[in-house]
């Protein structure tokens, strides 16, 4: 009975709802500090950093994709760095594994693994950015943004990639035309080209729940792309023009 529950353990440092927490509280902490060094040498007054609906848009921003980084490469560095018999034991476990509800809130453990979040503070970006509106001096805001979507991407494509991974391990195969055993890495290269232009030529689902996760992967992407992205390139011509 020890060792069965020994096998269904899965490390802190593989589980999203611990990883997104305390890449949570650093990405704040960051970003407190960074507003407090600006209002302390002066840059810009404290209320104005935060009183304002483009200052206000931009520490969100900010702070999204200081957790993006934090959390994806933390993601990355475990992720590949497993042996591949432990890696897929660990996606097994958490494939059958029932959400907490701290994954549900985050927006973890469902089909899209927290892609829906990624996208909805890409669109409060895109959307706050064209409502406030953007002049010659907004470059900064601009660019911010543009890191805002591209974490969000990112976090699309690696959601993704564990949720592939998750479903291989347990059963669900994806095929890859490999001779080794696929790490990581193939399902992480899989997701790219789903999110970048909605093709598999990395990997192949051979059971209906592998191929219906490719299918929501696809329809994220494709409202991602079609929406989100161009709604931020409309930003950069329109700071171009001005």
């Amino acid at each position: 009975m020890g060792a069965r529950r020994t096998h269904r353990v899965v490390p802190r440092a593989y589980d999203d709802t611990f990883r997104s927490l305390l890449s949570t509280a650093a990405a704040l902490c960051l970003t407190t500090g960074g507003v407090t060094a600006l209002a302390l040498t002066g840059a810009a007054a404290l209320p104005d950093l935060l009183g304002t609906g483009a200052h206000l848009l931009s520490v969100l921003c900010v702070f999204w994709t200081l957790f993006a980084v934090i959390y994806l490469s933390w993601t990355h560095v475990r992720y590949t760095r497993c042996p591949p018999g432990e890696l897929r034991r660990i996606a097994d476990v958490q494939h059958h594994r029932r959400p907490s509800g701290a994954e549900l809130m985050l927006g973890f453990g469902s089909t899209g693994t927290g892609t829906v979040s990624a996208a909805l503070i890409a669109l409060i970006g895109a959307l706050g950015s064209a409502v406030i509106g953007i002049g010659p001096q907004d470059g900064g805001r601009v660019l911010i943004v543009l890191l805002t979507v591209a974490s969000s991407w990112a976090t699309m494509v690696y959601a993704f990639a564990l949720r592939y991974l998750r479903l291989d391990a347990a059963g669900e195969r994806i095929s890859f035309d490999i001779d080794e055993a696929p790490e990581f890495e193939d399902f992480l290269s899989m997701s790219v080209m789903v999110s970048s232009i909605g093709a598999l030529s990395a990997g192949t689902p051979r059971t209906g729940a592998a191929l219906r996760a490719v299918r929501t992967h696809t329809l994220f992407a494709f409202v991602f792309n079609a929406f989100i992205v161009a709604m931020t390139v409309s930003l950069v011509v329109g700071l171009v023009t001005a």
